[in-house]
């Protein structure tokens, strides 16, 4: 979903992600479908934009993966202090 913020048009989304274009048209329809994604039809084709739910898993998702990483720290080297 990052990489929704940072392009609006499928055909940059898939770059960014490294997706087929059907893939990430599949991709963004699903996350379009759960609310976290929204669609807007322009004359130069579809752009996709993260809703507010979105940007809430996005950070949601963002804090769990930055206190995954400070757990595998203090795995590697419990001395480690946060």
């Amino acid at each position: 979903m990052r990489e929704v913020t940072k392009s609006r048009e499928v055909a940059s989304v898939a770059r960014r992600v490294q997706l087929p274009l059907r893939d990430a048209e599949e991709q963004l329809s699903f996350l379009s479908s759960q609310g976290f994604v929204r669609t807007l039809e322009r004359d130069a084709g579809t752009e996709y934009r993260l809703t507010e739910k979105g940007f809430q898993a996005l950070k949601a998702y963002e804090g769990l993966m930055r206190s995954g990483r400070s757990s595998i720290k203090q795995t590697v080297n419990p001395k480690v202090v946060q």
